[in-house]
């Protein structure tokens, strides 16, 4: 199934072209502006819409996209961290999304740097960012009594910080988990 519709398009004066740095599981993408072939991405009519997520981030730091498997969750929070206007952007996800993330941030070239880890590395993370995305949000939630370590790191990550969370399921027992799916959040019930 395609998510998005591409046109590739020569810009003559400044485009994006990414290098990547890669340390352990953390990469960071950094950009030198240069004259090159430049992909110019189109979302799909839904996409575009949720991408409007942006104006929920600006007023109350959260946005959940709770969108079907496969249909471009990636794509649509890239876009929407766009249209926030983010300069510095945390990306965490499993360890074999990496690459897809990668390729998609590439496809976009945004104006934002990106840094993208897996959760296992998470304490690795210390940079400083304007907006964290979380991949595959339910797998986040707290164990009772007490938070898991996966929890306890992305609150101190995300502490003050709007979050974009992304899952396909974001729900998938009860309703209650997305109450801990929220715990890294400052502003979480």
């Amino acid at each position: 199934m395609t998510n998005c519709l591409f046109n590739t398009t020569v810009l003559p004066t400044v485009t994006v072209q990414p290098s990547l740095y890669i340390r352990g599981m953390v990469w960071t993408v950094r950009e030198r502006r240069k004259t090159v072939k430049h992909t110019n991405m189109t979302l799909r009519t839904y996409q575009e819409t949720i991408s409007n997520a942006a104006e929920s981030l600006r007023t109350c730091y959260t946005a959940y996209l709770a969108m079907e498997v496969r249909t471009g969750k990636t794509f649509t929070a890239l876009a929407a961290v766009g249209k926030y206007e983010a300069a510095s952007v945390l990306f965490v996800t499993k360890k074999n999304a990496l690459p897809s993330i990668e390729a998609d941030y590439g496809t976009l070239s945004p104006a934002y740097a990106l840094t993208a880890v897996n959760f296992e590395s998470l304490h690795k993370v210390t940079g400083t960012y304007d907006l964290v995305i979380i991949d595959e949000a339910h797998s986040v939630g707290a164990a009772f009594p007490k938070p898991s370590k996966k929890a306890q790191e992305l609150k101190r990550i995300c502490q003050g910080l709007p979050i974009v969370y992304l899952s396909g399921t974001p729900s998938p027992e009860s309703y209650s988990q997305m109450y801990h799916q929220l715990y890294a959040s400052s502003r979480s019930p």
